[in-house]
């Protein structure tokens, strides 16, 4: 039979101590910290060219807005969607989603153009 020294057996603890805590330091902490939001964030300065009472319409693509969706005139001041005047250049910030329309975080209006109105333009979603 195997005799235990004292010394042996607090080597055999502190190997497993350490070996614990290396573990536990070399593994990320994914439960405390925010999970990324899902989709790619892009932002871009387009031309809208209409709105329905959910979207912005930028060419054929639908924008979806939403109550976390931020809208800003020319001006910087926050507008409502029915505010919005059409067609008028802007730099859109927005998540893409996978199967579904592009979600619009922010919208900031650079220009509106010359005959612009806040009237809806809505266009048939394909």
């Amino acid at each position: 039979m195997f005799k235990f020294s004292r010394s042996r057996c607090l080597e055999a603890m502190f190997l497993c101590v350490v070996s614990i805590l290396f573990s536990l330091v070399s593994t990320p902490v994914t439960g405390f910290a925010k999970s990324p939001p899902k989709g790619l964030i892009r932002a871009g300065l387009v031309k809208i060219d209409g709105k329905t009472n959910t979207a912005i319409i930028v060419k054929e693509r639908h924008f979806s807005v939403t109550e976390l969706t931020t809208i800003l005139d020319v001006k910087g001041k926050k507008i409502q969607l029915d505010d919005l005047p059409i067609p008028c250049k802007a730099k859109i910030r927005y998540r893409l989603r996978m199967d579904q329309d592009p979600e619009a975080l922010k919208v900031v209006v650079k220009k509106a153009f010359r005959g612009s109105s806040t009237a809806w333009a809505p266009r048939e979603h394909k």
